[in-house]
């Protein structure tokens, strides 16, 4: 309970994200339903798509959609991809750490470069996290370790 506690959706959040990330614009946005519509608003911009009452799942499915192509499309405009892997990768929990590892894997092999055992590379990307700055990947970092 103290670990899902230490997450911070309120208030806090939003300066937490600007000491963490100053250099990045931080920019204000809303998502609401209105009737049959989902509304977004982003700053002085705002859309708004039918959803034609097909219930709550569709509503939200077409929302996380939305949310993700969104998200994919800005982690592309930062040049936070390589090929088709999203190279930012925090790896916070079991499967994310399995999912960098695999990307450092992959960056390894296209390369060209010989590859650690899946020990060695956790281990590695562990230590990368410890000595990541603001910004960093731990996958381009952890790959560039073996790449020497």
């Amino acid at each position: 309970m103290e670990y899902l506690l230490g997450f911070d959706f309120g208030q806090g959040a939003e300066s937490y994200r600007k000491s963490v990330l100053p250099e990045v614009q931080h920019k204000r946005f809303s998502i609401l339903q209105d009737g049959e519509q989902i509304h977004w608003v982003l700053e002085n911009r705002e859309w708004k798509w039918k959803v034609f009452g097909r219930g709550a799942l569709y509503d939200h499915l077409l929302l996380k959609m939305t949310l993700n192509i969104h998200s994919t499309l800005l982690m592309g405009l930062l040049g936070r991809f390589e090929s088709n892997f999203m190279t930012y990768v925090m790896p916070t929990n079991g499967k994310l750490v399995d999912r960098a590892a695999r990307y450092v894997k992959w960056l390894l092999t296209n390369r060209g470069q010989s590859l650690p055992s899946d020990e060695e590379l956790v281990f590695e990307l562990f230590q990368q996290l410890d000595r990541l700055g603001n910004g960093e990947s731990v996958v381009l970092k952890t790959a560039q370790v073996f790449s020497r």
